[in-house]
């Protein structure tokens, strides 16, 4: 017999391999058991969990402290977490803890149906979290015959009603069926974080005393009434309506958004229908007189996002189509980034004292007006605007648009204000005014290219006081009758062209220096009586010839030709600039234009 010696190194190897089998044996040990068994507190309750629940119809089990069953109703008295699973056909979750306790609930594919109150009624907590467990779908309705536990605040009166802090959380997802009320409702805040949420509401979707944060997660909401709604009016910071991410998709007979203070947009996709759509303007019957919502708490609108105080919007795909106002504050509005994409039956971007647009692109389809508020201020973006009647408006302009009989009509108070242009660039196409101011115009920087009226009762430029140029391309065609001029304390010299004949539309109307330098060519979208027309390029004792027609061989946007060059028309004319007012032809309102040529002798050669 022979004998063989282990080497050390052996010997090694053989106590690795030992070991590697015991861990992989434990590994298929585990899998094997875990496989076997579906999710339950035997699974579940470890240190992590307070209690495990399992629902069934008059048979509801748990595991661990801190909770009690009664018939169909479990009540949740303790702080910490609970994993909940199964399904009752009329019943309830209560959670009635301290102030000071901390919930979480995991929900792993629970169907809750509750025949007389809300599903998850938390009565009392610090704060609750509502976990979604990750693949799962879960599930809560209610009926329309609600019993009020408290009957003097008719509360409970929603699918989930929280008395307290409200979060949502996780990869799984929730579907709501609210029949009586609301329903999510919240008499402090509700954050969603993530999870996929489904909503179907006889009223709002989302109502929150206090605030309603969304930073992320899938959230799906039909409903009768808001969309998303706040109600505290008495605390300045509290009210608010915040997004930060995530997708959010509203489908509202009322508001989209409707917040008691203010509403921040800084990130995520939304998708906001209100009232039907802007098809079903506020002018048709079919709708009925709605009216906006400023002074009486529940008066009934169809914005798309409302603010009571602040609207500001810094990010985010944004894209409404609203029966009234698409954006509307009864205070301020500022817009500093986001993709913006508006088609309202009323205004595109309403505010009742100031609109700031610092950057973003902005773009309105459809409008009665398009951007209206007491002053505008535009420092920076991109905006296209569709409107039936007047483009950007100022306290109402020259006329009565802001009076019209309109049920989403706006009564402002102020007998002046201003529009200011510092920068970007804005494309109008209006079926009233362009650009109307019941007070000033000031503009000094930016590309303005408006293609306003073809009737003469309006015109491109409407302002009743002043407008002030010093930089920037103002391009704004539209009828001769009512047509303005710039004023004459202005610093960058202007054109005002009035043509005998009609032009018809996208016919280019091209200007250039004695030398053949391009200044603009342009080709207005509708058909043209008037052109005012002001650029740097445009210089004192130089001359200017005017061609209609030809053909240009550079990009048209927005009907504005850069780039490749122009093929001649018909000469029109030819205007010496000897001053900063100059103009060709008869008609308009010439009395704002001390100094201009006016197409009288020397005005043209």
């Amino acid at each position: 017999m022979k004998y063989y010696r282990v080497g050390k190194s052996n010997l090694k190897v053989i106590l690795i391999i030992i070991v590697l089998l015991i861990v992989l044996g434990g590994i298929i040990w585990i899998v094997m058991d875990s496989s076997s068994k579906k999710m339950s507190g035997e699974d579940v309750l470890t240190s992590d969990y307070q209690a495990s629940i399992r629902l069934q119809d008059n048979n509801s089990t748990i595991e661990g402290s801190g909770a009690s069953v009664n018939g169909d109703v479990i009540t949740i008295t303790q702080a910490g977490k609970y994993y909940i699973s199964g399904s009752l056909s009329d019943g309830q979750i209560i959670v009635d803890a301290t102030s000071n306790d901390e919930i979480e609930l995991v929900l792993d594919s629970v169907d809750i149906t509750s025949k007389t109150s809300s599903p998850i009624y938390i009565k009392q907590s610090k704060s609750t979290t509502i976990l979604l467990a990750d693949g799962t779908v879960n599930e809560l309705s209610d009926t329309k015959d609600f019993v009020y536990t408290d009957v003097v605040e008719e509360e409970p009166n929603a699918t989930i009603y929280s008395k307290d802090d409200l979060y949502f959380t996780g990869n799984g997802a929730l579907n709501l069926s609210s029949n009586f009320n609301d329903a999510i409702g919240c008499s402090d805040s509700v954050v969603i974080e993530s999870g996929n949420i489904s909503i179907v509401s006889v009223d709002h979707g989302i109502r929150a005393k206090d605030g309603v944060t969304i930073k992320g997660g899938v959230t799906k909401i039909e409903a009768s009434g808001d969309g998303i709604k706040t109600k505290n009016t008495e605390e300045s910071d509290k009210g608010n309506i915040v997004v930060e991410g995530g997708e959010l998709e509203i489908i509202a007979t009322q508001d989209g958004f409707d917040s008691a203070n203010g509403i921040y947009v800084s990130g995520g996709d939304l998708n906001i229908t209100t009232g039907g759509g802007s098809q079903n303007a506020s002018t048709k019957e079919s709708w009925g007189m709605w009216q906006t919502s400023t002074t009486t708490e529940e008066s009934t609108s169809a914005k798309g996002i409302k603010a009571n105080a602040l609207l500001e919007i810094s990010g985010g795909n944004i894209s409404i189509d609203s029966s009234d106002d698409s954006l509307h504050s009864n205070n301020d509005l500022t817009i500093s980034g986001g993709t913006l994409s508006l088609s309202s039956g009323d205004d595109g971007i309403h505010a009742d004292s100031e609109i700031i647009i610092n950057d973003g692109s902005i773009e309105i389809t459809k409008s009665y007006e398009g951007i209206e508020s007491t002053n505008i201020t535009i420092e920076n973006g991109a905006i296209s605007i569709v409107s039936s009647d007047d483009g950007i408006n100022i306290c109402g302009g020259n006329d009565s648009s802001s009076l019209g009989g309109r049920p989403g009509q706006n009564m402002f108070e102020a007998t002046d204000g201003e529009l200011t242009i510092h920068g970007g660039t804005i494309y109008v196409n209006a079926s009233g005014d362009g650009l109307d101011s019941n007070g000033n115009i000031v503009m000094t920087g930016g590309t303005v290219l408006v293609d306003g009226p073809v009737d003469g009762g309006n015109g491109a430029l409407d302002y009743n006081g002043t407008f002030d140029i010093s930089g920037g391309t103002l391009i704004a065609v539209g009828s001769r009758e009512m047509a303005q001029s710039l004023s004459s304390s202005s610093t960058q010299a202007s054109i005002l062209i009035n043509l005998t004949q009609e032009a018809s539309a996208n016919q280019i109307i091209h200007l250039q220096n004695s030398n053949g330098e391009e200044i603009i060519t342009y080709a207005p979208s509708k058909k043209y009586s008037s052109i005012v027309v002001s650029t740097p390029n445009i210089k004192q004792n130089e001359s200017v010839e005017v061609y209609l027609s030809g053909s240009h061989s550079g990009t048209n946007t927005n009907g504005l030709y850069t780039g490749g060059s122009y093929t001649s028309g018909e000469l029109l004319t030819t205007i010496q600039i000897t001053g900063i007012l100059n103009s060709y032809g008869s008609g308009g309102m010439m009395n704002n234009m001390p100094g201009g040529n006016m197409g009288m002798p020397g005005g043209m050669r």
